[in-house]
């Protein structure tokens, strides 16, 4: 696990985790070990959330519908209907 924090200027926080050494998953289990590591990369993400709040962000509007694809030209559309866009 690794990330870095803007700390204002140029000052910088890096940080490196180990997250795990190996992951090995079971056919049987496989679902809920898969939560329990989701869970587990959360919760550290979320520390360091916490720790520097206005540090995430996104550059991309990935939420908004790329026309070029079909699905995102029907949303966009739809959203145009609805007076939304």
């Amino acid at each position: 696990f690794c990330l870095g924090l803007y700390r204002g200027g140029n000052r910088y926080e890096i940080h490196f985790e180990a997250f795990a050494d190996e992951i090995v998953l079971s056919r049987r289990e496989r679902q809920g070990e898969l939560r329990a590591l989701a869970q587990r990369y959360a919760a550290r993400l979320e520390h360091y959330v916490r720790d520097a709040p206005y540090n995430w962000f996104n550059w991309h509007d990935f939420w908004e519908p790329d026309p070029a694809r079909a699905d995102d030209a029907r949303l966009a559309r739809a959203a145009v209907s609805r007076g939304a866009a």
